[in-house]
């Protein structure tokens, strides 16, 4: 392997350390999201593949998984949100007298 490829290969290697510390940071934050940590540590779990490429491939495919996933919550919060937007409604006074 040349020199330039085991420096862009190390490269890659940082960015996905990132990504996953982000991931992390996002489940400490906000655990409902935990899922998603989950997801990427059992997708990347099971990466297959004999040669470099091979793994790559499956990491890449497990990383388009976990986007189409994120993808999908965020259009339904979305939809979520419009159909429970919230108004303010005016207090009501109830007055109520006492006939003896």
């Amino acid at each position: 392997m040349r020199t330039g490829d085991r420096e862009k290969l190390a490269e890659l290697g940082t960015k996905l350390q990132e990504i996953e510390a982000l991931i992390e940071r996002i489940s400490t934050t906000e655990p409902l999201l935990g899922a998603f940590t989950r997801l990427t540590k059992i997708l990347l779990h099971n990466a297959e593949g004999v040669k470099i490429s091979e793994i790559a491939k499956s990491t890449s495919d497990s990383y388009r998984l976990l986007t189409q996933g994120t993808v999908l919550i965020q259009h339904w919060v979305e939809h979520t949100l419009k159909l429970a937007k919230p108004v303010a409604i005016a207090p009501v006074l109830e007055l109520t007298q006492n006939q003896d």
